[in-house]
């Protein structure tokens, strides 16, 4: 599921199997909530250094048990995937240049970009 801060504080974290947050890194009362319910933060301050790049981040979720939509870690494996899908910096702190590929696209940088099938919407949230 995803949350905003006021849903996220007056949640119940007990049943949620890992907590990856895309806000709020440093606000003290979402780390409280966090480390008074559950021990599962993907992007904990210490070990912060995992999410530095989108593809690492969906390999350490992969590994938990997170399911999540396919990707490509190498060029051949992206005409691989069932179209659409979506190209996004491999940074998670580079600026949001998204696109949408409904074929597969002429230049593919596996390096720069992280390359993920597009879930139709089916009442589910879906973010990495």
């Amino acid at each position: 599921q995803s949350y905003n801060k006021k849903t996220f504080l007056a949640g119940d974290l007990l049943p949620v199997d890992v907590v990856c947050l895309k806000s709020y890194v440093d606000d003290e009362k979402i780390w409280k909530k966090i480390t008074t319910q559950t021990e599962r933060a993907v992007n904990s301050r210490d070990s912060c250094a995992i999410c530095g790049e989108r593809s690492h981040l969906d390999a350490v979720l992969r590994n938990g048990g997170v399911r999540l939509p396919r990707c490509a870690c190498r060029a051949d494996d992206v005409k691989g995937l069932t179209y659409p899908i979506i190209q996004k910096s491999n940074s998670l702190s580079a600026p949001r240049d998204n696109q949408v590929f409904h074929e597969p696209p002429s230049a593919i940088d596996c390096e720069r970009y992280f390359y993920q099938e597009l879930i139709e919407h089916d009442g589910a949230v879906y973010e990495v």
